[in-house]
């Protein structure tokens, strides 16, 4: 099968000197190797973030802002896992259809912005928390949570459809353009978004941890005449661990992102394209989809605590049993019932027996009962 075109475009194609390209669709066997970590990553991040929003619909505790817009990051990459990595499967083994073509960049584009954004939103959220104390529980609310993720979503949904079928009708010469502004408009714009995206984030998070620190020594100081030195050691080790959780946070977070970030800004044009080579960047991103819930579980007690609540009953329903029923406020314990009137976390209201800051996409908590 061919498919010809007269542009450039930065997908492996070669442009010829008559402005007439072709996609070369032959099977290359060895290429079947890339289902392997397609199909990993695709077992881990679809039931992963499906954990990810059964738990955050069933548990109460789970019920913030916060987790409204998490759950937006998830649907993102439950989407990503489900609809993306089988389309960039056909693409790597050059499977040349161009709805194919067309339906991958647009799924893959969509889900990239739609996660980011709701990563820059649940920064801005933390940072509210921080700064605006007082002001957090009536600036920030479930409802308006829930807006700006859908909002984010009614947006970047035509706006990369527009984008997509743009590109499309640039390959096949229906629209006439520069070329370099071209690339500017699809490969500079979109890397250097994701780069600022990660740079916010950092500075921000940057900001809630110096909060929390400060906090920390003042209240280990004010403790100190009527607590033993076992208690602020205690805190300080906890300390460390918010300090490990922020940098892995943010590690994982380049991680995925870099790569992709650094092709598309060496490789404008696709002249150096390779496949075998292309692999790794994307896996990367993709690994991104199921990174998340692996960080709530092990780091939120609330979460790793549905998670397994969830589990349980999927477990008794399959085997016959009867499910347990979700936790309530009437069957939590003292201990686990929050109060009767929640206040969001702050700096105003944090103590050093309860301390919790969700960094990023997931929460770490910092508490006398349960560390982070």
């Amino acid at each position: 099968m061919e498919v010809m075109t007269t542009v450039h475009v930065m997908d492996g194609i070669t442009i010829a000197e008559n402005n007439v390209t072709r996609l070369e669709c032959d099977f290359q066997p060895l290429r079947l190797l890339f289902l392997i970590p397609f199909i990993l990553i695709t077992m881990l991040a679809v039931p992963g973030n499906l954990l990810v929003m059964a738990a955050v619909h069933r548990e109460k505790r789970l019920k913030t802002p916060t987790n409204v817009l998490v759950v937006g990051l998830a649907v993102s990459d439950l989407t990503n896992g489900i609809l993306s990595i089988p389309a960039a499967y056909f693409w790597f083994v050059n499977y040349c259809d161009q709805i194919v073509v067309l339906y991958f960049r647009f799924i893959a584009r969509t889900c990239c912005a739609c996660s980011v954004v709701h990563l820059v939103l649940i920064s801005i959220d933390r940072y509210v928390s921080v700064k605006k104390p007082l002001k957090y529980q009536s600036l920030i609310t479930r409802r308006r949570a829930r807006k700006s993720s859908v909002i984010t979503m009614l947006v970047i949904i035509p706006y990369m459809f527009t984008v997509v079928i743009l590109y499309h009708l640039v390959e096949i010469n229906k629209i006439e353009v520069n070329q370099f502004a071209f690339e500017i408009f699809w490969n500079y714009i979109p890397s250097s978004m994701i780069a600022v995206a990660m740079l916010v984030t950092s500075i921000i998070y940057g900001y809630v941890f110096y909060q929390a620190h400060k906090l920390r020594t003042r209240m280990s100081s004010m403790m100190r005449s009527s607590h033993k030195a076992a208690s602020v050691q205690n805190s300080r080790a906890k300390q460390i661990r918010a300090t490990k959780t922020l940098a892995f946070v943010v590690l994982a977070f380049a991680i995925c992102w870099l790569p992709i970030c650094i092709a598309l800004f060496v490789d404008t044009n696709g002249s150096s394209y390779d496949p075998n080579l292309a692999i790794g960047p994307t896996m990367a991103y993709y690994m991104n989809s199921f990174m998340n819930p692996l960080i709530y579980a092990h780091r939120s007690r609330d979460f790793r605590g549905a998670f397994k609540r969830i589990l349980r009953d999927m477990v008794r329903c399959v085997v016959g049993g009867k499910p347990a029923m979700h936790r309530s406020s009437s069957t939590m314990s003292t201990s686990q019932r929050p109060s009767a009137v929640e206040f969001p976390p702050s700096v105003a209201d944090l103590t050093p027996s309860s301390v919790e800051y969700p960094v990023g996409a997931t929460n770490y908590v910092v508490s006398n009962s349960d560390t982070v």
